[in-house]
């Protein structure tokens, strides 16, 4: 295991499929939520943690990434940039006070603009406009 290797097993934890009923508490109990993608057309996943409030690290590449104020709702960096990232986490995690602004800011951003009831708002103006033409 590439954990083992770089001597951080003890600090991995390999859990395989998290059932969907679970997803919450796990987002919630971490201290960061780190989506180092290459490619990610959108974010889901990012977009989840900041709901809950935990404090996020997005990729560069990462569709969500565009949507975010970096540093402010989200910490946005270059998964290519390895040392980069690594310097993004320990800023993160080393600042409890901005860890916690940002997980607030997040989540602000993400149920105002990405609950389903304002996705269906934005759908509902479009579709009228469209129609109205």
């Amino acid at each position: 295991m590439l954990a083992a290797a770089n001597g951080v097993r003890d600090h991995v934890d390999v859990t395989g499929h998290v059932p969907d009923d679970h997803l919450v508490d796990w987002y919630r109990g971490a201290a960061l939520h780190v989506m180092p993608s290459l490619y990610e057309p959108f974010g889901m996943t990012g977009l989840e943690a900041m709901a809950v409030g935990t404090p996020t690290v997005l990729s560069s590449r990462s569709g969500l990434a565009e949507y975010v104020s970096p540093g402010t709702h989200a910490a946005v960096v270059d998964p290519a940039d390895v040392a980069a990232l690594g310097d993004v986490i320990a800023a993160v995690l080393g600042n409890e006070g901005r860890s916690r602004r940002m997980g607030l800011r997040g989540c602000r951003l993400a149920r105002t603009h990405f609950a389903w009831d304002q996705i269906g708002a934005t759908f509902r103006r479009l579709f009228v406009r469209l129609l109205s033409k």
